[in-house]
């Protein structure tokens, strides 16, 4: 007979406007040195759980170190202090810090951290002291002997986490943080019914103490006070139930680059630059997606190239930065960007996007152009010439296209970092072609098509494959289509000779895989042989160059009528 299964848990509750307060803050700080009057801490929502106090500490450690968690108004936290020494000595820590009856302080965590907003332009970021406190209820009376055995078992074991904000006027309290002196999560659990409850606690100013239940301002900041205190109880026991239930992380970012330098570059990027390039957008698509899109990326970029090519010069761009190319750069943005940061490069696309006039940058005859030509986005198609010299058909693709100025050959000058940010059809040949001509690659794969251009569907990818990336994205471990081609990308670019790192960027699309080679795993020169094997043990490039053939004929008759 199957076992019953247990009644789903109620909801929250909100406390009555008058309630008696649950924490109760004593005069005495935890280190025994006096304090001022102890605060009054409201109780605002409680809901129960059936995680124990292991899981709820698990998921308190994570949220302190990642607010945006509980907020999406904010990046990160910078962690400035770990002990309580240094904790107490952080500019504007509340000390002497607060004890409360029935809980000790845990150990010797104090936590300060730095919260960084999103927006740096609204909000400015705002220190705050983290406590962990511990305690039990119900035998307080009682030794641990046989006798008070059971009273033992009734027990209730709290666990506490305090937010204390670096901040001592509500008019100072950004808009990320709720106007309150402090935040309280209690966890109460009792072993016996393997049950608990989470609440929630705020420590409201004096101010706001002080004004009257009926008074406009109360009826206005109480209602808000309470959803916010909502939303934080119900997201620490959304995850300390699915911390009890073995869910497991399904995808880590920041494995290449350092979380705190891409935000702080991706926010210095946006406050110059996306105003502008979202009033001036050319194209039908929406103008938000692809400008944080690729201000994002474009910060990502510029801290991988800082780590590659060493410290910035006097400019912000490494003296060492060979140039960059973005195979098939679509409405140009990405470069531009790029450009416009001082980074040299340029980019081509098949077809020349209504985008690229305000977005094109001239050289003065330096030998990338001519004197005053457009050179930073190019209307070419790619052909490598290695098709046309030995041709994949047997030379049934002889013509002159590999030879006009309407296409590229596919070979770029040793060390140009080669770009391919969903660049469809040409994603593949992007880490082989990077191979021939000694240049380091980002490709970040959307659309799955093989060497021929043509959309296919790529085999699941094997256990070890699977295992490989495992670590990275639980997703990428599947067999999706996404995640099997992003693999077939993966498996063609070490067949060619590179290490691959792969990161999940922080953009706002689904398509986030970026695969990285900057480093060989093989001290042999790859040739246009071992491009060959490459491609034949990948399906073959058969129909390419006809396709590319096709192309250029059509875009010449195009532009003679």
């Amino acid at each position: 007979m199957a076992a019953a299964t247990p009644p789903p848990l109620p909801g929250p509750e909100e406390y009555a406007y008058d309630a008696d307060p649950v924490l109760i803050q004593t005069p005495t700080s935890g280190d025994g040195v006096e304090g001022g009057g102890p605060w009054t801490w409201t109780p605002m929502w409680h809901r129960p759980c059936t995680f124990g106090p292991s899981e709820f500490d698990a998921v308190m450690q994570n949220l302190v170190r990642n607010p945006n968690v509980l907020s999406s108004w904010l990046f990160r936290a910078d962690i400035l202090a770990e002990t309580t020494e240094a904790a107490a000595a952080a500019e504007g820590a509340v000390t002497p810090f607060p004890c409360f009856a029935s809980l000790v302080r845990a150990d010797d965590r104090t936590i300060v951290r730095r919260l960084i907003p999103r927006n740096t332009m609204r909000d400015k970021p705002m220190l705050q002291t983290c406590l962990f406190y511990r305690g039990e209820e119900g035998n307080d009376d009682h030794e641990h002997d046989d006798e008070h055995e059971d009273e033992d078992d009734d027990a209730e074991e709290r666990s506490l986490v305090v937010y204390l904000p670096h901040v001592s006027d509500p008019a100072h309290v950004p808009f990320y943080h709720p106007k309150v002196q402090g935040v309280g999560f209690l966890h109460a659990w009792r072993p016996r019914d393997g049950r608990g409850t989470v609440s929630l606690h705020f420590s409201l100013f004096p101010e706001t103490l002080a004004t009257p239940p009926d008074d406009a301002a109360s009826k206005l900041s109480r209602p808000i006070l309470a959803r916010v205190a909502l939303s934080l109880v119900n997201t620490v026991c959304k995850h300390g139930e699915g911390k009890r239930a073995g869910y497991v992380k399904r995808v880590h970012h920041d494995q290449l680059v350092p979380q705190a330098r891409v935000q702080d570059r991706y926010t210095r990027l946006k406050e110059k630059h996306a105003r502008r390039l979202v009033a001036t957008w050319q194209e039908t698509t929406d103008p938000a997606k692809h400008v944080f899109e690729d201000l994002s990326i474009a910060a990502f970029l510029m801290e991988l190239w800082r780590d590659m090519y060493g410290v910035e010069g006097e400019e912000g761009v490494p003296a060492q930065f060979p140039g960059f190319v973005d195979v098939g750069c679509g409405n140009g943005l990405l470069v531009h960007i790029l450009n416009e940061e001082g980074y040299r490069g340029w980019g081509f696309d098949a077809r020349k996007r209504r985008s690229w006039q305000q977005y094109e940058h001239y050289e003065n005859g330096d030998g990338a152009g001519p004197a005053g030509a457009a050179v930073s986005l190019r209307e070419s198609l790619l052909l490598p010439s290695f098709l046309t010299d030995k041709g994949n058909d047997k030379n049934e693709t002889e013509t002159d296209t590999g030879r006009t100025s309407s296409t590229h050959d596919g070979t770029f000058p040793p060390g140009t970092f080669l770009i391919a940010n969903h660049a469809d059809e040409l994603t593949v040949w992007t880490p082989l072609l990077a191979a021939l001509s000694g240049c380091a690659f980002l490709a970040i794969p959307c659309c799955s098509h093989n060497f021929t251009g043509a959309r296919f569907r790529a085999p699941p990818p094997s256990s070890a494959a699977r295992q490989a990336t495992a670590s990275v994205s639980v997703t990428l471990a599947s067999s999706s289509t996404y995640a099997s081609f992003v693999e077939w990308v993966a498996g063609v670019a070490e067949d060619c000779g590179w290490v691959v790192e792969f990161e999940m960027l922080r953009i706002p699309s689904t398509r986030n895989v970026g695969l990285v080679g900057r480093r060989r795993n093989v001290d042999a020169v790859f040739t246009v042989e071992h491009a060959w094997d490459v491609i034949a043990s990948h399906g073959g490039a058969h129909g390419f160059a006809d396709n590319v053939a096709k192309l250029a004929a059509a875009d010449g008759k195009k532009n003679t009528h």
